[in-house]
């Protein structure tokens, strides 16, 4: 029995480890076979016991082998070349991208789309090399001009391209639904170097790449020769200056470019002197009108000599009442103080013009609180003029802006200006002779008016119309609402509910 025992393992680990060769023929039947010779028999080592007879004509395998799942696909990322049987585990790459991500043709490219009010692009839609990419709503509708639910996704959301930037790529802002002042992106490389930028429905270029052809210049969409197609600024932009360009006008302003429609003319009648100098009225068919042609009201009739008028010897910009005293923003002649106590008799108090004046620096509009008249001064900026003493007003401090102040109002220990092109500037006035500034907000459209109430400031902002500014917080204004009047905005007032 030993015998017997002993010569079956040996049989075995022969059988396990060599190939052998016989001189007889192989005969398979029920599971077991023989061997004969010119054929060969071998044994996998590791696996269990599959046993394999192969001749020229004849292939005979006995015993079974062991299963190894996974990716079978060689064209998979997670291809796995043990793998004798496929699990349904491939993985593949996007469309474009190799395993790594990387893209197949072009550069790594990073489009970020933002909305400022988080509604989603309102059916808007920005055109890179013909393919349209927005931000739906938040149903996932990119079509609806009237869905205004804020959502995170309708901030932000960032898309992957590749692009080949050895050739020119286009742009195109679509502005086919509402709310484009809202859209904004970035385009960047993969050094985070911007290719192209747009704020407002405005792109900083219609194309960028370096196949691209070079168009000179002005690339300023705010500029008076704004060129869509210039791709490279050659400092051709020239800054809209607006005023009355009419030489024939009262008003006429040499510096302007573009007419913003305030011109004012010289009025003829039998009674009239008919030059620009509005300190002279005259009565022409029950009414009363200075040289200008504007109505003025004084509750009587006067004439060219009625000792009761008060000639304004400037233009009339702004006025604000306080008490017995009207302060008026009197253009090129600075501020001047009328007594106001028998408004049939009015009286004039005192001046207050800027040093270092220019044709230029015009006392725009005027605001009082308490002892303190501040006056938007065009290039000299904020104003604050003590009026403790109406006689004899003089100035205790200001604040330089940045651009040329236009409107002003007070609220708190706060001075908020209207400051043209340089949107509203909120200045810090809590001691009027060190004042500093806390916030400004850029707004799209040159600031022309202001009107505060509560935690707003409401903009009249020229041909882009009324913007709302949330200044609960002074140091960070942003943008609430915008609303595009159909002419031009100059100014705003705040009634409850209305503006």
């Amino acid at each position: 029995m030993k015998k017997i025992l002993l010569t079956t393992i040996c049989f075995v680990l022969v059988t396990c480890i060599f190939s052998q060769q016989h001189t007889s023929y192989a005969v398979s039947s029920g599971g077991t076979y023989s061997i004969g010779g010119g054929h060969s028999n071998s044994s996998t080592i590791g696996e269990s016991m599959v046993t394999t007879l192969i001749s020229a004509s004849n292939v005979v395998t006995q015993g079974f082998q062991q299963s190894f799942p996974g990716c079978t696909d060689s064209t998979a990322c997670n291809y796995d070349s043990a793998a004798n049987t496929d699990d349904g585990s491939c993985i593949y790459a996007a469309t474009g991208y190799d395993c790594a991500g990387n893209c197949l043709v072009g550069s790594n490219i990073l489009l970020v789309l933002t909305d400022t009010y988080g509604d989603g692009w309102n059916a808007n839609s920005l055109t890179i090399n013909g393919v349209n990419y927005a931000l739906p709503d938040v149903n996932g509708d990119y079509n609806t001009t009237n869905e205004y639910t804020q959502y995170p996704g309708g901030y932000v959301d960032s898309f992957n391209l590749c692009l080949d930037l050895s050739g020119c790529i286009n742009i195109t802002y679509n502005a086919t639904g509402s709310w484009n002042v809202e859209n904004g992106w970035t385009i960047t490389d993969p050094n985070g170097t911007v290719l192209n930028s747009g704020s407002a429905g405005v792109a900083s270029g219609p194309n960028f790449g370096a196949g691209c052809a070079v168009v000179n210049g002005c690339t300023d969409p705010n500029a008076l020769n704004y060129d869509s197609l210039a791709n490279v600024d050659d400092g051709s932009c020239i800054i809209v200056v607006n005023g009355c360009t009419d030489s024939n006008a009262c008003n006429y302003d040499a510096t302007a470019n573009t007419n913003d429609g305030s011109c004012t003319y010289a009025v003829t009648s039998t009674t009239s002197i008919t030059i620009c100098d509005s300190s002279y009225t005259w009565p022409l068919n029950g009414q009363t009108y200075n040289s200008s042609g504007t109505y003025t009201h004084f509750g009587i009739s006067p004439t060219l000599t009625d000792s009761n008028y008060v000639g304004n010897f400037g233009s009339a910009r702004g006025v604000s009442v306080s008490g017995n005293y009207a302060y008026v923003a009197s253009g090129i002649v600075g501020l001047k103080i009328y007594d106001i106590s028998d408004p049939s008799s009015l009286t004039w108090v005192g001046t207050y013009e800027a040093p270092n004046t220019n044709y230029h620096d015009y006392a725009r509009d005027v605001t009082v609180s308490g002892n303190y008249a501040y006056v938007a001064y065009d290039t000299l900026g904020l104003q604050i003029i003590d009026i403790s003493n109406p006689a004899s007003p003089d100035s205790i401090g200001g604040y330089n802006t940045t651009g040329s102040s236009k409107d002003v109002r007070v609220s708190g220990n706060y001075a908020y200006v209207a400051d043209w092109n340089s949107g509203l500037q909120i200045i810090d006035i809590s001691n009027p002779t060190l004042t500093t500034l806390t916030g400004n907000f850029n707004t799209s459209g040159n600031a022309r008016g202001v009107s505060v109430s509560g935690n707003y400031a409401y903009i009249a902002a020229g041909n882009v119309g009324l913007q709302i500014i949330d200044v609960s917080n002074p140091a960070l204004p942003t943008l609430t609402g915008t609303y595009n009047t159909p002419g031009f905005a100059f100014q705003v007032s705040v009634n409850g509910n209305y503006a």
